[in-house]
């Protein structure tokens, strides 16, 4: 807004999407202030923001009643415009009007591909058999593929054609005048419009901030200078009120203690320097961005303090807990122990030199996180296959987003040696010869390398997928480097990505996901078929192929069990997603797993749902206790 304004100022011409933003901006600001003055007369403490609102109806009529869209000017935006594009009007007419009694002409017709009148390099002409180009007089525009037909602007029309082209100059430059009279005032009201946006932008965050309190039931603190902090029935804001734990707190006054909350890493390599870097400037805040903030000196600190103190992390699967852990931090002085339950950031008890400060644990069986509450009626695979379709194209801002983010993480992937370099490898293969430069490889390449490098140190942020990093760099990366390999639009590309993000949902949730953890790998089960779909959505496979390949990649991935985020993660991806693809394949030509198979069924929900009872009612905690017990014996726990 401020950078179109300022051009305008200093004399800029505007483009049509920059004008209509202006007038958008303008109609909105009038129908704040009209609703404003319903309330004339109540005095608040808000008028000063109202009063510097000043509507300006005329440059908002004016820009709407010129431009019609961001690729298109209204006719009569201006008489010289209307007048301009009658003439080009009345020369087409008289174009097809000959062209019509040529192609219709028993003389001529022998000699056409197709009775029909098309247009090249902005000229209409008609299509004529190769062999018979000397029977048309006029200019050769065109030549098909097959060179079997030719393209030919007949004699008769091209002094029409030629006064087209005239008057289409005119029309470009008689739009560049409109746009440059449009722009001018703009500029000469941009003062005001800014200012007016300013106090909008402010009533707008007082709104949010008012409407986001009443629906929290939020209350003002009182502070002090005291350093005492007292939280009377504390609660997390994005918990459901009905299910969350209120918390008395109190800080400064008999005690002093720092809590830190963040991801509990389980046996991966690096949990105890994670909880250490916590401790040394970690934000409890963040929930599970608490080390957001981590210098390279904080690292430095953390391993020194790992040297002076003992640190025991473990598990108890005799909870019943989904997510169990238990850290306890023992230096000269001091004891403090830490539990997390059912959520990687969720502290349910704290115990500071043998005193309980907070005990909110639950019994087993009692889950923090509520389950899943899905209309299932209207998230299928065909709404969301359909939605993606025929959306307009505005609605996929995200996901456009997602494309610039992760491939950032990919290219860096590909580029330095992060984690065990998979994709790096293949690609160094590619150009050696010994891996063809398909399209499969290129997909495998794009979906792998991001992982390769958020797993092996890289700097670069991530737009995730259902709460993983992971999984976004490959449902993102794998449908985006397929639209790019067979060189369609961006708008397609974006299109398959939004595909693919949302099957990831949609099998997140069926499989029950996100009211627990399976013991299984959720980048190999669901996110791998997910980024597949994506491709398929490109390769125009239907609602029902998609959901028979989705059926047949949970044969090859059910058993993939997970040991961690790690840079191996990426070598399982390739192999997830490789057979994926292959899935796809064989839907493609409508072969697909049947439920004579196992616990595979026809239908992509209840496939899930039968995953969901194998990995929860076999699998879950035995997989966590014995890769507890291993990374233990193995001691590679930090």
């Amino acid at each position: 807004m401020y950078n179109p304004l300022h051009r305008a100022s200093a004399g800029g011409s505007l483009n049509p999407k920059e004008l209509l933003d202006i007038a958008y901006c303008l109609r909105g600001l009038r129908t704040l202030d009209e609703w404003h003055g319903h309330s004339s007369g109540v005095k608040t403490s808000l008028d000063f923001f109202f009063e510097g609102i000043t509507a300006n109806k005329y440059l908002e009529a004016k820009i709407f009643s010129c431009i019609i869209s961001e690729e298109e000017i209204a006719d009569k935006a201006s008489e010289t415009l209307y007048d301009i594009r009658k003439k080009i009007r009345s020369k087409e007419n008289s174009i097809r009007e000959k062209l019509d009694s040529l192609i219709h002409s028993s003389h001529y017709q022998q000699f056409l591909q197709e009775a029909i009148i098309t247009q090249r390099n902005g000229r209409f002409v008609v299509p004529v058999k190769a062999e018979c180009r000397g029977n048309v007089p006029g200019l050769v525009h065109d030549t098909s593929s097959t060179g079997a037909t030719v393209f030919i602007e007949p004699a008769s029309v091209v002094d029409a054609n030629n006064d087209i082209k005239v008057l289409q100059g005119k029309e470009r430059d008689e739009i560049m005048r409109i746009l440059y009279e449009l722009s001018a005032e703009a500029g000469d009201f941009a003062e005001s419009i800014k200012h007016s946006y300013e106090s909008a932008i402010r009533l707008n965050l007082i709104f949010a901030k008012a409407h986001l309190a009443y629906k929290m039931k939020a209350t003002k603190p009182i502070l002090n200078n005291e350093g005492i902090t007292y939280l009377k029935k504390a609660r997390h804001p994005l918990i459901d009120p009905k299910k969350v734990v209120a918390t008395d707190i109190a800080i400064g006054d008999e005690y002093d203690t720092l809590v830190i909350t963040g991801p509990n890493t389980g046996g991966k390599t690096g949990a105890f320097l994670a909880s250490a870097v916590g401790i040394v400037n970690g934000d409890a805040e963040a929930c599970k961005e608490v080390l957001h903030n981590i210098r390279p000196e904080d690292v430095v600190a953390a391993e020194e303090l790992i040297q002076n103190a003992e640190f025991t992390l473990d598990m108890d699967n005799s909870t019943g807990k989904q997510v169990y852990f238990k850290l306890t931090l023992t230096t000269d002085e001091h004891v403090a122990t830490v539990i997390f339950e059912d959520e990687h950031h969720t502290w349910t008890y704290l115990e500071a030199d043998g005193k309980v400060l907070v005990d909110n644990r639950k019994p087993a069986g009692e889950m923090l996180i509520p389950a899943n509450d899905v209309d299932w009626d209207v998230f299928t695979i065909e709404n969301i296959y359909n939605w993606c379709k025929t959306a307009d194209i505005s609605e996929f801002g995200r996901a456009k987003e997602a494309v610039e983010m992760n491939t950032k993480v990919a290219t860096d992937g590909l580029e330095n040696p992060r984690g065990i370099q998979t994709a790096r490898i293949l690609r160094k293969n590619v150009e050696s010869g010994f891996v063809a430069e398909d399209e499969i490889t290129h997909v495998l390449m794009w979906g792998t390398a991001g992982a390769d490098a958020r797993m092996g140190g890289s700097d670069y942020p991530t737009m995730v997928s259902t709460a993983s990093g992971n999984q976004g760099l490959m449902v993102v990366m794998a449908p985006w480097a397929s639209s790019q390999y067979r060189k369609m639009s961006a708008e397609d590309g974006y299109r398959a990505v939004a595909f693919a993000l949302l099957m990831n949902t949609f099998m997140k949730y069926a499989s029950k996901e996100y009211v627990y953890m399976p013991p299984t790998c959720s980048c190999a089960t669901t996110s791998a078929p997910a980024a597949a779909a994506g491709v398929a959505f490109l390769h125009g496979l239907t609602p029902q192929q998609i959901n028979d390949m989705l059926c047949t990649a949970q044969v090859q991935m059910a058993g993939v069990v997970c040991d961690g985020a790690k840079p191996s993660c990426a070598t399982r991806m390739y192999v997830a997603l490789f057979g994926s693809l292959q899935a796809m394949m064989m839907a493609k030509e409508g072969i697909r797993a049947t439920n004579v198979e196992g616990f595979v069924h026809n239908d992509l929900k209840v496939t899930l749902e039968n995953l969901y009872r194998l990995q929860h009612d076999v699998l879950h905690n035995k997989v966590d206790a014995i890769l507890w017990d291993i990374v233990k014996e193995q001691k590679v726990i930090h």
